[in-house]
């Protein structure tokens, strides 16, 4: 009878072991509380993101959030909707002190993971710091090749620094789910045997985890369209209404521009388009422009506006399939397939898009 009392004792302490693995305890102190303001805990999923519990201060300041976890994942921690910052919780304890207050104190303490989490964004903030400032320096202006050239260089100087960054980073946190959130600032084309590496890593660590399911499916997208890889087919219904297909474009260099009328730099970079596809229109140099617009009224109205007189796609399905296809995640963003419809660069804009088209046109 002892022997099975013991037995169901173990049993019992193995039980609640196992259930304080998967609670997330988030506590914190706001140095200045203000009363009946909540405090959000929310949770992101994707693109969206989602509330999932609210707490408040009490007059001390003190509060608290208490969460059961199967896996680690991404929250947000939202504190009078003046502060906020990005969480991973899983099964650590996580302190938050924080002022409460537009730009005030806000720091984070806890997970080994949540440290190279908090690294790591105070990292991205500065480098988004950067290229804002960047933009602004010729923003709602016109700017000479020249100027054009030297911002270019500067923005893939600030680039590279931050990738470099990251990465050192990531020689720390290449086992931690906090990766996933470094990925961002890696060049995905130079960089893919590194991000593969992690994701098997962490796919034997956490097989469940939904995140670790989804890159694995985005890591398969990018490999399909990496450079060298034959571009996925399209048929389409152009603005006209006209069966197109990419097929069809087969025996000249093809730009899939993908763009939207709301996108202030895809507008930006239009004229600079409409230029080079004028110049090389006879010569074996097409476009096709596949737009992430809702609207099909702005988004033809754009067209217009822009003289953009190549064909164009309205990606106006619910899961916008033709990005998803070409693993787009960001606008502008476009592809140049050669002759045989084989992708030979991404991401060409302003003076590299000519300086390209001159190179394959041999002139």
């Amino acid at each position: 009878m002892k022997k099975l009392i013991y037995l169901l004792l173990l049993i019992g302490i193995a039980a609640c072991s196992q259930e304080n693995q998967n609670q997330a305890l988030v506590s914190g102190k706001i140095n200045f509380p203000q009363e009946g303001k909540p405090i959000y805990l929310v949770k992101i999923e994707g693109q969206s993101a989602k509330v999932i519990d609210s707490a408040f201060a009490n007059s001390e300041g003190n509060f608290a959030f208490n969460l059961s976890l199967q896996e680690p994942d991404f929250y947000v921690i939202d504190i009078y909707r003046m502060q906020n910052k990005l969480l991973l919780l899983h099964n650590s304890p996580i302190k938050i002190m924080a002022d409460g207050t537009q730009n005030g104190k806000f720091e984070v303490s806890g997970s080994e993971d949540n440290q190279y989490l908090q690294e790591f964004m105070t990292l991205r903030e500065g480098y988004s710091q950067q290229v804002g400032e960047l933009q602004k320096s010729f923003y709602g202006r016109e700017v000479s090749d020249e100027e054009e050239a030297q911002l270019q260089a500067k923005y893939e100087e600030i680039t590279k620094e931050a990738t470099n960054k990251t990465k050192v980073i990531l020689e720390k946190a290449q086992n931690s789910f906090a990766a996933i959130q470094m990925f961002s600032l890696l060049d995905i084309e130079n960089d893919l045997d590194l991000i593969e590496k992690i994701h098997t890593n962490l796919a034997k660590k956490y097989p469940a985890s939904e995140q670790i399911k989804q890159l694995g499916k985005e890591l398969e997208g990018i490999k399909k369209t990496a450079i060298g890889q034959p571009a996925p087919e399209i048929r389409f219904q152009n603005q006209e209404g006209k069966e197109v297909s990419l097929a069809s474009f087969r025996g000249k260099y093809l730009l899939l521009d993908f763009w939207a009328s709301w996108c202030r730099p895809c507008r930006m970079e239009n004229p600079n388009v409409v230029r080079v596809y004028n110049k090389y229109k006879d010569k074996g140099f097409e476009i096709l422009s596949i737009s992430s617009d809702r609207d099909e009224q702005a988004w033809k109205s754009a067209i217009t506006s822009d003289k953009m007189t190549w064909n164009h796609i309205p990606d106006l399905s619910a899961n916008h399939t033709i990005s998803m296809d070409y693993n787009v995640t960001a606008i502008p963003m476009t592809y140049l397939l050669d002759k045989n419809g084989i992708i030979i660069a991404k991401n060409l804009r302003g003076k590299a898009l000519e300086e390209k088209i001159m190179e394959l046109l041999q002139m």
